[in-house]
């Protein structure tokens, strides 16, 4: 797999394991904790 194709799929995995872990916990506490987790991670690439 090409780097390109390996950060995507990382990131499909990423997107999709955060709609089951909303699924299975509707808590917004939990909710807007992986979303804070997710802006920070989109903040550190960009910097990459």
């Amino acid at each position: 797999m090409a780097p390109a194709e390996l950060h995507q799929a990382h990131h499909t995995m990423i997107e999709y394991g955060r709609k089951y872990s909303m699924k299975l916990t509707p808590d917004k506490e939990v909710c807007q904790l992986i979303i804070d987790c997710d802006k920070l991670n989109e903040e550190n690439e960009a910097l990459i």
